[in-house]
């Protein structure tokens, strides 16, 4: 049985901005079997680790001894991720940006388009998922965020993928370009070029991205829902004190959508969105904090040299 989010909303909204009397739209019933979110995430898993095992073989080859040998064990497993990380941040950001900005599969309906592609990166996305949380586990000391980041996004795949409800957590999907130039700063410190020209520009490459990206996706995402609510709103009938036809808010439609997610699926998606939205204001701070510390570090360094 589909749960009721208007009797919450009640308490919060005027009345004008609640769902009519009317019956909503038929919630969603149909889910897939319970292997069906696990399909297809073992070809993702066994590539990222044997890309994984290639870079990791080539590193001593490729870096020059001495750094090399300075790197930390930790360093050499995560300087060896960034390979098959940076593969996974194109192969599911480029195609999920033609997915929403080209297919638009949901303008429509936010609710029951689930497209085979966005199934795949879904796929992908736990494929990588799963060996990204292996790796962290074995090396440890990793920042509280990134676990977050990780299970709420792959258990937020999973649900996807067996309830065949895929627009709320493909809104985040093309942040993952941010991951590029993360990884790219990540591999010039730990070679010792942390305070390079290259550095700097890598610095402006990544708060650009987030600022086109992670900085926005949520709120982007929100408005877009309420634009597909406004243009495609609930059927209803004009209330009984009322001759002119009934035409309710985007927002009591967008309502009436979470009101079709199965059980308590949209309260948990709500959850989700909303926690991913905070992390990436949380990150584009730290985003800005290191591009100004740099700004000012160098600034500094330019002011002694004279």
């Amino acid at each position: 049985m589909a749960f009721n989010i208007t009797s919450s909303a009640q308490l919060l909204l005027p009345p004008k901005l609640l769902p009519p009397s009317t019956p909503p739209s038929p919630p969603l019933t149909s889910v897939r079997s319970l292997a069906a979110p696990f399909k297809g995430i073992l070809a993702p898993f066994l590539l990222h680790t044997l890309l994984h095992k290639a870079a990791s073989t080539l590193l001593p080859h490729v870096l020059p001894a001495a750094t090399y040998t300075a790197l930390t064990p930790t360093d050499r497993l995560y300087l060896a991720q960034k390979l098959p990380a940076t593969a996974h941040a194109l192969l599911v950001a480029l195609p999920s940006l033609h997915i929403h900005l080209v297919d638009q599969p949901w303008r429509k309906d936010l609710v029951a388009p689930y497209p085979a592609q966005l199934d795949r990166l879904f796929a992908a996305h736990v494929g990588f998922t799963a060996y990204d949380l292996a790796l962290m586990a074995v090396a440890g000391g990793e920042h509280w965020s990134a676990w977050v980041h990780h299970v709420l996004g792959g258990a937020g795949a999973v649900a996807s993928r067996y309830f065949g409800i895929g627009y709320f957590p493909a809104v985040f999907l093309p942040t993952e370009i941010t991951v590029v130039a993360t990884n790219g700063l990540w591999v010039l410190q730990k070679i010792g070029r942390g305070g390079s020209d290259a550095y700097g520009r890598w610095l402006w490459i990544r708060a650009v991205l987030f600022v086109l990206f992670r900085a926005p996706a949520g709120a982007i995402g929100l408005w877009y829902a309420l634009k597909v609510c406004k243009e495609n709103p609930i059927p209803s009938t004009p209330p009984a004190d009322s001759a002119s036809p009934h035409k309710p808010s985007p927002l009591a439609t967008l309502i009436d959508q979470f009101n079709r997610f199965p059980g308590i699926t949209g309260y948990l998606t709500a959850a989700n969105y909303f926690a991913f939205t905070l992390l990436n204001a949380y990150w584009t701070r730290l985003v800005f904090t290191a591009l100004f510390r740099f700004g000012k570090t160098r600034g500094v360094e330019r002011s002694a040299a004279y």
